[in-house]
């Protein structure tokens, strides 16, 4: 069976049942994807030349999916297929990733530079 037709299975089977295990049964079944896309945005971020480590990635990532599958399961009447939603989140999820790393990227060289005006003002 292909990749997305047995995760949409799955992901049905959880949105009629809301049980744990079902929800765990999708996560197992796509944890080699989410680590091939983390791998994948680890080599993306590097293009820019951020240091992103593949763990944070993964959490993002699964996090991703497990929002996606809530989503998936909350909707009354099927709007988005859950490879689209799950998709969309996880674009969304690589993103404020990096973001959150340029951010953290800024906030310590805005101290380093503080804190070299500091030391230059007591010379």
């Amino acid at each position: 069976m292909k990749f997305w037709a047995e995760v949409t299975r799955l992901s049905d089977i959880y949105r009629f049942t809301n049980k744990e295990e079902d929800l765990i049964n999708v996560m197992e079944y796509m944890e080699r994807y989410i680590g091939v896309s983390a791998k994948n945005a680890k080599h993306r971020s590097e293009l820019y030349k951020l240091c992103i480590p593949y763990e944070d990635f993964i959490s993002s990532f699964d996090l991703a999916v497990w929002e996606a599958l809530e989503t998936y399961a909350g909707q009354e009447k099927v709007e988005h297929t859950f490879k689209n939603i799950v998709l969309f989140r996880m674009n969304l999820a690589e993103k404020v990733c990096g973001d959150y790393t340029k951010a953290i990227h800024v906030i310590a060289l805005t101290k380093m530079v503080f804190l070299m005006t500091l030391h230059v003002g007591t010379s």
